[in-house]
């Protein structure tokens, strides 16, 4: 059975080039998860070392449906760190694309509830890392929680909203 793909957009901002780093691991310990990290910059000095890491590197724009609909072709879960702006159609898309289940990471005054709804409305399962008001803030400790999460997030067949706080000022 092919390890499970993870969708990763924001990959080349600081905590997702972390999450991408804890969901790839070590090659010497084995790889539980392929990913495919998804940038608006994909030649930039970050894309190359997520692609020198093993991820496969995707150029898209959470505006764009087209683009979010290759990103998350063929995905087992994904990670966003968007605004909460983006939520309802990267809900749609992601339900479009048969997406069992996404982790977003809110930014700071992002509206929970819509973007719970957004994901209901869809049936997609979702789960919300929220910002941490304590300092200092941990990247790697944070995208662990993330990996942790995404490897414990439920399949299809319902939507489960998780709430665990999280060590990130603004979301990517």
């Amino acid at each position: 059975m092919p390890r499970p793909l993870v969708t990763v957009f924001g990959a080349t901002a600081p905590l997702g080039l972390a999450l991408v780093r804890a969901l790839l691991g070590s090659s010497a310990t084995g790889r539980a998860f392929r990913v495919r990290a998804v940038t608006r910059r994909p030649g930039g000095l970050a894309a190359r070392e997520l692609s020198d890491l093993g991820a496969e590197v995707c150029a898209a724009d959470l505006t764009r449906p087209a683009d979010l609909a290759r990103a998350l072709a063929g995905a087992d879960a994904a990670w966003c760190g968007a605004s909460g702006a983006h939520a309802a159609a990267f809900a749609a898309a992601a339900a479009r694309a048969g997406l069992p289940r996404t982790l977003w990471c809110m930014a700071a005054g992002d509206d929970v509830a819509a973007i719970e709804s957004a994901f209901a409305a869809h049936g997609v399962a979702l789960a919300l890392l929220l910002p941490a008001d304590a300092a200092p803030r941990d990247l790697a400790t944070t995208a662990a929680r993330a990996a942790a999460l995404l490897r414990a997030a439920p399949a299809a067949g319902g939507t489960r909203l998780d709430r665990i706080a999280g060590d990130v000022e603004d979301a990517p």
